[in-house]
């Protein structure tokens, strides 16, 4: 298989390698370890194998930024003193910055410590879907992945300890605790001393509370029997298998480098036989080490001042903090019998490099038979290169290594030779890919689609075409743009009108001989939908139990969903959730009739609402409300859209919250109303016209089974009433104009008897009759419109008493 890699590719030593969807409701879980207080004395000092910055010229190799909120002068004299020494033992060409709190915590614990983010499969990535602490992504990836105005690290202290020691010198009372030591011990966590695997549920161990990629950190861990935990041929993730683990008493970090520091056993971590959220997993075990590799075991006492990571540091190293980058253009396949294959590299190490060390290992069988060559640096362009020879038509197989002045190899793939690079010499016979999100729709207002691509081949792309008509209109074509591999050219139309189409596909040839083609999609062709906008209405109504053509969208649909007795609007079920952090999804529909907005007016329509609920306690707009869905109204219909009500989950009504628990889908006896006042919260006023949409928001990794509509009338029915008055009482017929259903209500003096109704034309012609049950002083009928043509239609009533009355009614 080939592996694309970007241009620079960073690696660090590697463990040994050995041989309503799914997981819907795993909760987005930040694991935050905590730094225990133990009250025993263990009054001992270890120094730093740095000097602070602070008290002379050491060389600073990464900078941290501290942002503080609460503390004293004397607390921040001492964080950073922490921090210099840090700057001294990691490096990193993008600043870290902290945002350090000083706050309340429980009086056992003296701090805590996470990552603001983990991100996996980031620009330069040593190893596919793993996560890394955005720190250290930062670090591997050479530049700012969050906005530098936000914190990588984020640790709290606790403002409640008063014996706390503020000093720098390490001679920490019998009755205080070393807040230098602690502060290392944090950072030391945020840095990546820490993983995803947690608790989800009483008895269930996990390692990622997103997908089933791992941590960095996590992958490192091993049982008694040496097998690791993040293989899911051995240990499902979600399960009580891995929850045994956390609770096995033995877990080791699998870090060659670190067990050579150990005189060959590798670190042993917290995994004690009672899993706490707290200690388990990211310490070390508290009776393995003491004194100069104690910092990072789960608690610290009075007296103990230990200002060296120790250990903990050579593990940081081993999840990436300690790197050379090799940075590669992977070979592209060629035709070119005649001539060697020139690979050249770029290598810097963090330790230093040993130029004599660096080969390329290749194959065009299996790498049980491999070649390898020394790479020679070329002074001229400061390379590494090698030629692989050239004697037939042959696919090559081939990946580099390096190691560093310590003696620490490092490879490209990093987990070579389980992936490597490919590259194939002569005839070519493999056509290009294209990678196309549709376009679905297109406005009658906006004749024009962007029609985009991304476009690869193993040698090169040719051109891309674009091959398209509307309606019956015979077929044109345009050139598409080129920038690298991304593709891009502009559809436009002038005289399209709402329920045309425009098909199209797009066609791309390769470079080769062969002149390679292929088509997306392979068969047939894409098709836009024309969708136009309809007059403005006053009031409006739909029971779903027909479809039709008034909403604008390639979301939602309008069906029969099973558990359900009639029609609804309905969003995807499950609705889908992006697999990346910081991507979410807008699934919407809109109304095309707009709205003439009245005073109070009100939009009702019962619903079933199972998307993932926020945390306890937070509200729509807060970091913590996760998926919601909302209903919005806009001037223009396509931008400035603003809420006509807040944003809600599963988490309003406890039947939705319950059914959202137990992995239930929808069904009808969960449909609520909701009522919603349109001018209330202020956005919108009387005697605007307003676009209504329909919009769901997913956000990464957990979704539910989503979002049914019914039974819409917008602006109260009473207020798009009709109302006749008779001697007897007041008759009421609504909504009018009507698209389906017709509501009669009357309420009566005395009871009317039986009321003999027909629905005729403006020239008399009956099309409709029957018999209204007058038995009681209240009235309440529907009539079934839906198989009328628009127009104008008179209802006309005859009493028992003689009396006769006739209503105009609108058919939409």
């Amino acid at each position: 298989m080939k592996l694309i890699f970007s241009f620079i590719i960073i690696l660090f030593l590697l463990a040994p390698q050995q041989g309503h969807a799914e997981n819907k409701h795993r909760s987005k879980h930040k694991h935050i370890p905590l730094c225990y207080a133990s009250a025993k004395v263990n009054r001992v000092y270890v120094p730093s194998r740095v000097k602070s910055r602070l008290k002379s010229a050491a060389i600073q190799t990464a900078t941290i930024e501290v942002s503080y909120s609460g503390f004293s002068e004397e607390a921040q004299a001492a964080f950073a003193y922490a921090v210099s020494l840090w700057e001294q033992l990691i490096s990193s060409p993008i600043t870290i910055h902290i945002h350090a709190n000083w706050s309340p915590l429980a009086s056992n614990v003296l701090g805590s410590c996470t990552a603001s983010d983990h991100l996996e499969n980031f620009d330069s990535a040593a190893l596919a879907n793993h996560f890394y602490p955005i720190a250290l992504a930062e670090k591997i990836a050479g530049k700012e992945l969050n906005s530098s105005d936000d914190p990588d690290i984020i640790a709290q202290f606790n403002s409640n300890n008063a014996n706390w020691y503020f000093g720098t010198d390490g001679q920490t009372p019998d009755d205080k605790y070393d807040f230098v030591t602690t502060v290392m011990h944090e950072i030391a966590h945020g840095l990546g001393f820490n993983g995803m695997c947690y608790e989800p549920s009483d008895g269930i161990g996990a390692y990622s509370w997103t997908t089933d990629h791992p941590a960095i950190f996590d992958d490192f861990m091993i049982n008694l029997d040496g097998q690791k935990l993040t293989d899911e041929n051995i240990f499902a993730n979600y399960s009580a298998e891995l929850m045994a683990e956390f609770e096995s008493g033995y877990l080791d970090f699998a870090g060659e480098w670190s067990k050579t520091k150990l005189n060959g056993s590798y670190p042993r971590l917290y995994a004690p036989l009672s899993y706490d959220e707290g200690s388990s997993l990211y310490h070390l075990n508290e009776l393995s080490y003491n004194n100069e590799n104690a910092l990072m075991t789960p608690a610290i006492g009075k007296g103990e001042a230990i200002h060296d990571p120790g250990i903990a540091l050579t593990m940081l190293e081993e999840t990436g903090w300690i790197n050379t980058t090799i940075s590669h253009q992977e070979l592209t396949d060629t035709e070119e019998l005649s001539a060697p294959l020139e690979v050249t590299a770029a290598i810097v190490s963090d330790k230093g490099l040993d130029s004599t060390s660096v080969q390329l290992i290749y194959t065009d069988a299996d790498f049980s038979t491999a070649d390898s060559l020394s790479m020679t640096w070329l002074q001229a362009n400061d390379l590494f290169s090698a030629e692989i020879p050239v004697t037939e038509a042959a696919t090559f197989q081939y990946y580099l290594t390096a190691q560093n002045i310590e003696g620490r190899r490092f490879r490209l793939p990093a987990d070579a030779p389980q992936s490597y690079f490919d590259v194939h010499v002569g005839p070519d016979q493999q056509a290009p890919v294209i990678a196309h999100d549709p376009v679905k729709i297109m406005l009658e207002n906006n004749q024009t689609a962007a029609i985009t691509a991304v476009v690869s081949d193993n040698i090169a792309v040719s051109d891309v075409e674009l091959e398209y008509a509307a309606n019956k209109e015979a077929f044109q074509t345009l050139s598409l743009n080129s920038d690298g591999d991304s593709y891009e050219t502009n559809l436009s139309f002038s005289d399209l009108v709402d329920g045309d189409s425009i098909r199209y596909r797009l066609i791309a040839t390769d470079s080769s001989s062969q002149s390679n083609t292929t088509s997306s999609p392979a068969d047939g062709y894409y098709t836009i939908s024309v969708e136009g906008y309809y007059a403005p209405l006053t009031t409006y109504s739909n029971d779903f139990n027909n479809t039709s053509r008034d909403f604008i969208s390639t979301d939602f649909y309008i069906g029969t969903e099973l558990g359900f007795e009639n029609g609804s609007l309905n969003s995807p079920h499950p609705y889908p959730s992006p697999n990346a952090n910081d991507e979410s999804y807008n699934l919407s529909c809109t109304l095309k009739h707009p709205i003439i907005l009245e005073e109070n007016g009100k939009m009702n329509f019962n619903e079933v609402v199972l998307v993932e609920p926020g945390d306890d306690g937070a509200v729509y707009g807060s970091d913590n409300f996760w998926d919601y869905v909302i209903v919005e109204g806009s001037l223009d219909g396509t931008t400035n859209w603003l809420p006509l009500t807040d944003g809600y989950d599963a988490g309003q009504n406890s039947p939705w919250l319950s059914a959202y628990e137990s992995s239930t889908v929808g069904r009808s006896d969960l449909l609520l109303p909701h009522e919603i006042n349109l001018t209330e919260n202020g956005n919108f006023s009387a005697g605007q016209t307003v676009y209504i949409r329909f919009r769901l928001y997913s956000d990464p990794f957990v979704n539910g089974w989503g979002w049914v509509i019914d039974d819409l009338v917008i602006q109260d029915p009473k207020t798009a009433s009709e109302t006749m008055l008779a001697s007897s009482g007041t008759f009421s017929f609504y909504p009018n104009p009507v698209k389906s259903k017709l509501f009669i209500e009357a309420n009566l003096a005395t009871a009317p008897g039986k009321i003999r109704y027909q629905l005729q034309t403006t020239s008399g012609q009956q099309i409709q009759s029957g018999i209204f049950d007058g038995q009681s002083q209240q009235l309440t009928e529907k009539l079934d419109l839906s198989m009328l043509t628009p127009g104008f239609y008179f209802l006309v009533l005859d009493f028992e008493n003689g009396e006769r009355f006739s209503q105009k009614i609108i058919r939409q």
